[in-house]
C-alpha cells in the first residue's frame, strides 16, 4: 500500500492496516524503531510515575501556607520578586 510523506515528515497509515494490526484508538503512543530495512512502530503504555494518591497529597501539602511565608497574587509577582532578590547583593 502506497502513503506519501508529508513535509512535516509525518505518514498516515491506512486504517485497514491499525486494525490489522490490532491498534486501537486508546494507542497513542508508539515505540520506534529502524532494524534491517523496516521501520517498526510498538503500541506502548505511558504510565505516571507517582500515585494519584501521592500525587494529590503532595498537593495539598504544597497548597498550605504557614507563618511568615509569602504568598503571590499572581506567577508574575513572584518572578518579579525572584528577580529584585536576584539583583541583591550577597554579603
Amino acid at each position: 500500500m502506497l502513503v506519501k510523506r508529508t513535509r512535516g515528515n509525518q505518514v498516515s497509515i491506512p486504517k485497514r492496516i491499525l486494525e490489522a494490526a490490532g491498534v486501537g484508538n486508546a494507542d497513542r503512543y508508539f515505540d520506534v524503531q529502524y532494524r534491517g530495512g523496516l521501520i517498526c512502530l510498538k503500541p506502548v503504555t505511558i504510565e505516571d510515575k507517582i500515585s494519584a494518591q501521592t500525587y494529590e497529597a503532595l498537593l495539598r501539602w504544597a497548597a498550605k501556607t504557614e507563618p511568615g511565608d509569602r504568598v503571590f497574587q499572581s506567577g508574575r509577582e513572584a518572578i518579579e520578586r525572584l528577580k529584585r532578590i536576584a539583583k541583591k547583593p550577597r554579603e
